[in-house]
């Protein structure tokens, strides 16, 4: 009855009916200030990820655009390593040609 009146008894039951209010009010407030602490250190590793993923779909997006131009040139620099070795295997076999002419003549002929 003490409590809903809001008198005190002066009875012995008064350390039985003693109201947890207080200490209940103490521990929501830490409670609540953890909360909010993990939450903070939450939301900076949730923003991070998200800065890191949209940084990854801009550089897509700007391979995308330029896709067809890259393509392109990597085609383009291929080539010209197959021409560039192919080149070298003419100069190559054009220069053994010649020199196995020239031994022929000078071997062969006697020098004439």
């Amino acid at each position: 009855m003490t409590i809903l009146t809001g008198k005190q008894e002066t009875s012995g039951s008064q350390s039985l009916l003693a109201s947890p209010v207080a200490s209940l009010t103490e521990l929501g407030a830490a409670l609540l200030k953890e909360a909010e602490a993990l939450a903070q250190s939450g939301e900076i590793e949730q923003r991070q990820k998200i800065v890191a993923e949209q940084n990854e779909l801009l550089d897509r997006k700007v391979l995308s655009a330029a896709k067809d131009r890259l393509i392109k040139r990597r085609n383009l620099l291929q080539d010209d390593g197959r021409f560039a070795a192919a080149l070298t295997e003419v100069n190559t076999k054009g220069i053994t040609h010649k020199a196995n002419e020239l031994i022929d003549l000078h071997l062969t002929n006697g020098g004439v």
